[in-house]
């Protein structure tokens, strides 16, 4: 159990790292060629940053990294209370199938928009995986 809690708490730090480094490009704050993001995960010129200005892009008026940079670590906090306290595990299932979700729509968002994006799928796919990994621990 430990090994999925662990596990659980570093894709909720690498879901929190993309959407810090996405938010951070998109805002000038940092250059796309950080050390700490794969180089498979950089955003490139002119694609990424551009979905942003999509109605796919944002929510309540801020771009989604944003509201990623608030999830990520809501999410590691609840994995950190569910192995503390053995609290919070159907808040953290409930917060995971609507990430779920949102990649689904959000995926749909990048197909429809014909644009590749690998740090929103690399979002994306550390979602599916949060969620696998917490369906394994259902199970145990």
């Amino acid at each position: 159990m430990f090994l999925t809690y662990t596990v659980l708490a570093l894709l909720a730090l690498a879901g929190g790292a993309f959407s810090f480094y996405f938010l951070q490009v998109y805002r000038g704050g940092i250059h796309p060629d950080v050390w700490w993001i794969p180089r498979i995960c950089h955003m490139a010129p002119g694609t990424c940053k551009v979905i942003t200005d999509t109605p796919y892009g944002r929510l309540l008026g801020q771009p989604n990294a944003f509201w990623g940079c608030l999830f990520y670590p809501l999410l590691l906090l609840m994995v950190v209370l569910t192995v503390v306290y053995d609290a919070g595990f159907d808040l953290l299932v409930f917060l995971s199938a609507v990430s779920l979700f949102l990649s689904v729509y959000l995926i749909w968002g990048l197909i429809q928009l014909r644009t590749l994006c690998r740090v929103c799928i690399a979002v994306h796919v550390v979602n599916f995986l949060f969620f696998a990994v917490l369906m394994t621990a259902v199970g145990t």
